[in-house]
C-alpha cells in the first residue's frame, strides 16, 4: 500500500450563504409566472400562485412582488415561488428550462419531491442539477435504471455517448440532522440580511458559539447597525497593527439558545461608502463540529456504494455537501481513514499514520476507499463528484470536482469528464489537478 496523503481540507467557498432570504458562503428559481398550474403540465416546477394550496388545480397567473425575507420555517420551495426579486425570477427560468429537458415519464415524481419539504426538495433539485450538468457536457442520459435485478434499486442516471454506455451516476445530498439543518439555515439567512445593510465603513465576522432555532433577523440587523455607528473606523484602523484579533470590537447576541459574536473590521478609507460590497466577511463556528469520524459525507457515500448490486460500467457518486460536519472536513480522512499520530512512550518520537493501518482501531475510522489492515474498500465506486453548499440560488457560483478512486475496478477515463478532476499521485502522495476541458459551466 503506498503512502497516503495526510491533510486535505474541503473548504467551502465563501460569499453565498446556504439559505438566503428573499432579496453568499461558498439564484435559482424555477417559476414561470406566465405558466398555469395544471396537474398534467409538468414542464414548470413553480408555475402557480403561492397563496393557492399545493393540491389546487386552479389556473392562476400572478405578478410576484413579495420582497420580504424568507420566513422562519418557510420551505425553500415556497420562498422561491413567492419572491419578487429579479435574481429569483431569472433562476426560476433556468430551473424550469432544466426541468423541461427531463423526460416526461420522470417529471411528475421529481416535481412532487421538488415541491415538498426541504430535504426532499434539495434531493430533487440536486438530481435536476446533475441531469443538466451531464447534458451540458453532451451526454445522452437514461434515468432510473435498475442495473441488478437482485437488488431492484434504480440508479439515477446511465450516461451514454450515442448507443455506447459510459458510466452510472447517483446524485445524493449530505445533510445534517433536522435540528442542525434548521439552525444552519437561520445563520445563512442572517448572513444575507446583514449583507443588505451595506455598511459604509465596516465589515463584520460572525463567530457562532451556540445554535438554536429562530433568529429575529430584523432586530439583530438594527442592533448591529446602531452598534457600528458608535465605532470610529479611523481610530480602529490606526490601531490595527497593534491589536490582537481578539481585541477587535465585539458585540454579543445571547438569546433563545443562541450565542453569536459580531466582530467589527474597519474598511480601508479607499473602500468605504461603496454599496456593492458585502457586510459579512465570513462566518465560523467555535464549537468544533468538523472533526468527528463518519461525518454525514462519509455516511452518505457508504450508503450509496453497494446499493445497486453489480455494476457493468464505472460508477460515480455525486454529493451536494450541505452538512455542517462535512463542509470543512479532511477529504483524505474521508477517503483513506482517520489521521493518527503515534507517540513512542520511551523516546517521545512521533509517527504519522492512518487508523486503518493501526490494529484495534474502530471501523468507524475507516476510509471510504481503505479499511482495516489496509484492505481496499468500495472499488466498485470509480469516482466521487463533490460540490459544497449547492443550493437553488447558488449553482452559478459553484464548481463540482470529480475525485477519482485510485484503486477502482472500473476506472473512469479522464477524457470523459469535462469539468475539474483530481487524481492521486501515489508516488508523491498528493492529488493532481486536472482542470476543465471544455465549457461545462451551467448558466
Amino acid at each position: 500500500m503506498p503512502l497516503l496523503p495526510h491533510r486535505l481540507f474541503w473548504r467551502p467557498q465563501r460569499g453565498t450563504p446556504l439559505a438566503p432570504q428573499c432579496p453568499n458562503h461558498k439564484a435559482v428559481s424555477c417559476l414561470d409566472s406566465n405558466a398555469d398550474r395544471s396537474p398534467v403540465s409538468l414542464h414548470d416546477l413553480l408555475p402557480f400562485d403561492p397563496a393557492a394550496p399545493i393540491d389546487s388545480c386552479s389556473l392562476t397567473h400572478f405578478q410576484r412582488n413579495d420582497m420580504d425575507y424568507r420566513k422562519p420555517n418557510e420551505r425553500i420551495y415556497s420562498f422561491l415561488n413567492r419572491s419578487g426579486h429579479s435574481e429569483y425570477e431569472q433562476t426560476r427560468s433556468v430551473l424550469n428550462s432544466w426541468f423541461s429537458d427531463i423526460p416526461e415519464t420522470y417529471q411528475e415524481a421529481l416535481k412532487t419531491s421538488f415541491c415538498a419539504g426541504d430535504r426532499q426538495h434539495l434531493g430533487a433539485f440536486f438530481e435536476i442539477y446533475c441531469h443538466a450538468l451531464l447534458k451540458k457536457q453532451g451526454f445522452s442520459v437514461d434515468l432510473q435504471q435498475v442495473v441488478d435485478q437482485r437488488y431492484g434499486n434504480p440508479i439515477d442516471f446511465l450516461i451514454r455517448v450515442g448507443d455506447t454506455p459510459l458510466f452510472y451516476l447517483e446524485a445524493t445530498v449530505a445533510l445534517d440532522s433536522d435540528k442542525s439543518f434548521t439552525s444552519h439555515e437561520q445563520v445563512n439567512q442572517l448572513w444575507k440580511a446583514l449583507n443588505e445593510l451595506k455598511e459604509p465603513s465596516f465589515q463584520i465576522i460572525l463567530e457562532i458559539h451556540h445554535e438554536a432555532n429562530h433568529l429575529p433577523f430584523r432586530k439583530i440587523c438594527n442592533e448591529i447597525h446602531q452598534w457600528l455607528k458608535t465605532l470610529d473606523p479611523d481610530d480602529r484602523s490606526r490601531k490595527k497593527d497593534l491589536l490582537d484579533p481578539d481585541d477587535r470590537p465585539r458585540c454579543s447576541w445571547k438569546q433563545d439558545g443562541w450565542h453569536i459574536d459580531f466582530i467589527a473590521v474597519p474598511l480601508p478609507p479607499e473602500e468605504r461608502n461603496h454599496q456593492e460590497g458585502e457586510t459579512v466577511l465570513y462566518t465560523f463556528s467555535s464549537h468544533g463540529k468538523w472533526s468527528e469520524p463518519q461525518n454525514a459525507l462519509s455516511r452518505k457515500l457508504n450508503e450509496k456504494a453497494k446499493k445497486y448490486g453489480i455494476l457493468h460500467f464505472p460508477y460515480i457518486i455525486a454529493v451536494d455537501i450541505l452538512a455542517l460536519d462535512s463542509m470543512e472536513c479532511d477529504l483524505n480522512e474521508v477517503f483513506f481513514g482517520q489521521d493518527l499520530i503515534l507517540i513512542d512512550p520511551n523516546s517521545g518520537a512521533m509517527t504519522q499514520t492512518r487508523s486503518p493501518f493501526h490494529p484495534n482501531r474502530p471501523s468507524r475510522e475507516n476510509g471510504f476507499w481503505v479499511g482495516q489492515g489496509g484492505r481496499l474498500r468500495n472499488q466498485q465506486v470509480s469516482a466521487v463528484l463533490l460540490v459544497d453548499e449547492l443550493m437553488p440560488w447558488s449553482f452559478a457560483r459553484k464548481t463540482p470536482v470529480l475525485w477519482h478512486n485510485p484503486w477502482a475496478e472500473k476506472p473512469l477515463n479522464l477524457d470523459v469528464w469535462q469539468a475539474p478532476q483530481r487524481t492521486l499521485n501515489e508516488e508523491k502522495s498528493n492529488w493532481l489537478r486536472h482542470e476543465e476541458q471544455s465549457d461545462w459551466r451551467l448558466p
